[in-house]
């Protein structure tokens, strides 16, 4: 091959190969546009996918705080109510030591007044004349040298509670008290079914039930309960004297009939209004 070929050959080749390159040069260069263009577009959703991320992120992280705040609130509505409930309960129970202690005040004025009339009864009495006064003493001395206990008249007792109104009756008695526990007894027999020889009233009676242990420094037991100084009857009804057409009236009434003047000593009613309805309760205290 001559010079002249070979310089033909590499003259072509050298075109060829300019060609060549001019050619991968421009796909090479297409190639990377077109990749460039992708991962541009791939970069903006990345950052818009990433800004929507930040926004949930901080729309949560706003909702966290406005819930912590929230229920730091109710934590304090709560340590609210809670200190209100603390100081309901502080004054009902001052209210209720309040109640006791008028409560207290009102059986020993009962018994104070009580015991008023009864002053008032042996001041009248020792005002009449030396006869009257003289007799007075001994008929009065003989009653009591006889009656040692209360009797009981339970035929009269029966007879008044005929034919009228019923209730719950509870019958309560001084602790420790042999006669008042004796009375208390004969009570319930004759208000409830009686015996063979004499037929009862039939009302629903519960006891006789000892009262309470009386404090040291506290009125008597039965004063507390409305007794007065001997018998008591307490109910939430009012009395109605010379009416036997409520259980209490009549209860009342027939009471009087059964015992003499002497056990009737000490004798009151007392309404409390909260006392349960239908339900009249009998006390009975120590003999004077």
């Amino acid at each position: 091959m001559s010079l002249e070929s070979w310089k033909a050959f590499f003259e072509i080749g050298g075109v060829a190969l300019l060609a060549a390159t001019f050619v991968f040069g421009a796909g090479a260069f297409f190639v990377n546009s077109r990749i460039n263009v992708i991962a541009s577009k791939e970069l903006a959703d990345f950052k818009l996918k990433f800004e929507g991320e930040q926004q949930k992120t901080a729309q949560a992280q706003k909702e966290a705080a406005e819930a912590k705040a929230l229920a730091g609130g109710l934590e304090r509505d709560v340590a609210k109510a809670k200190e209100g409930v603390a100081e309901a309960n502080e004054r009902t129970a001052n209210a209720q030591i309040e109640l006791q202690r008028e409560e207290q005040k009102t059986s020993a004025a009962i018994f104070n007044e009580e015991q008023a009339e009864h002053d008032l009864w042996s001041v009248s009495i020792s005002n009449q004349s030396s006869t009257k006064k003289n007799e007075l003493a001994t008929r009065q001395l003989g009653d009591m040298v006889f009656e040692r206990e209360r009797h009981f008249d339970g035929a009269a007792f029966v007879s008044v509670l005929k034919d009228k109104p019923k209730a719950h009756v509870e019958i309560l008695y001084k602790r420790e008290d042999a006669e008042a526990w004796e009375l208390a007894s004969q009570i319930v027999h004759f208000l409830g079914e009686g015996d063979r020889q004499l037929k009862g009233a039939g009302w629903e009676v519960s006891g006789p039930i000892a009262l309470p242990i009386e404090s040291a420094d506290g009125p008597p037991a039965e004063v507390m309960f409305g007794a007065g100084s001997g018998l008591g009857v307490i109910s939430q009804y009012q009395l109605h004297p010379g009416n036997t057409d409520t259980p209490l009236d009549a209860l009342v009434t027939a009471l009087e009939a059964s015992l003499s003047r002497l056990s009737r000593a000490g004798f009151m009613t007392t309404t409390i209004p909260d006392m349960p309805p239908n339900l009249i309760r009998i006390v009975v205290g120590q003999m004077h």
